[in-house]
């Protein structure tokens, strides 16, 4: 089995990565299920003010469990490290796994999702929730820095480069 894990931070262009890879026969895509798990752990409110319907058994262990026993030959985590216990380090980013970094610059995170959540990214921000950008870029450095020290393979780091057709809504003058 090859075990890639996509780590990002947040929302780069990993979705349309990710439909490539599914069309790889014996391929098993884990989609943002460890984020979702957080987030219903971290602050079950926000789940409902975003609209999206998440099922009670949607559970971290239970997420876990399904990754542990599926036996895919080629299976694709893309998720937030974030998300991740310490303790899960060592079997998610195993030794022969390949990692991907998607780090997306911190003036367009979230904003593939914003528009669908009904806020702005400021105030994303100012709810001081479960939303900690500090802290997700910590952890994607942590992450890398695990990598070096524990795989085989060096970890892929690629920087997220705006979307140049909206480049302009973002360099904008106040």
């Amino acid at each position: 089995m090859v075990n890639v894990n996509v780590w990002f931070v947040a929302r780069s262009r990993s979705t349309a990565l990710m439909r490539c890879l599914s069309n790889i026969p014996g391929t098993k895509i884990l989609f943002e299920k460890f984020l979702w798990t957080f987030v219903v752990e971290a602050d079950p409110k926000a789940v409902a003010e975003l609209g999206i319907d998440i099922p009670p058994e949607y559970t971290y262990d239970n997420v876990l469990k399904e990754h542990r026993e599926d036996s895919s030959k080629f299976k694709v985590t893309k998720d937030f490290l974030y998300s991740i216990k310490d303790k899960d380090l060592p079997y998610l980013m195993s030794e022969d796994s390949i990692n991907i970094f998607l780090a997306r610059e911190p003036a367009v995170v979230a904003t593939s999702w914003l528009p669908n959540a009904g806020m702005t990214y400021h105030d994303l921000l100012q709810t001081g929730q479960w939303f900690d950008l500090q802290a997700f870029y910590s952890r994607m450095r942590d992450g890398i820095n695990y990598v070096k020290q524990n795989c085989k393979r060096p970890p892929l780091i690629l920087p997220g480069i705006y979307n140049f057709a909206n480049y302009s809504t973002f360099t904008k003058a106040s």
